[in-house]
């Protein structure tokens, strides 16, 4: 369900549930302590968070890390591993470099 569908449904606004949707989602990955264990095959795309931004506001393009290890496998579907924001290899290259080999 998108952000807006369950802000109306809740009856509150778009920024609260986003914020709690992106709290929530990153308690569920980074909370444990194995959530990059068993990765092999990395996926990496970027995508635009909103279509539409002021010329004030940044970037609303962020860069999607997903591990397609189950779907090579056969065991289960690619998972997401981690969303940051702006689309370069600089990017990646930082978040590869927080990560151990």
């Amino acid at each position: 369900m998108s952000v807006s569908a369950t802000a109306k449904a809740l009856g509150g606004g778009w920024e609260l549930v986003n914020k709690i949707a992106v709290q929530a989602c990153r308690n569920l990955v980074y909370d444990s302590s194995d959530h990059l264990a068993g990765v092999r095959i990395l996926g990496v795309d970027e995508h635009v968070w909103k279509h539409t931004r002021r010329p004030d506001e940044p970037s609303s393009m962020v860069t999607v890390l997903v591990d397609l290890t189950p779907l090579a496998d056969g065991t289960g579907p690619a998972r997401l591993i981690d969303m940051r924001p702006g689309c370069s290899a600089d990017v990646l290259k930082t978040w590869l470099q927080e990560r151990d080999p």
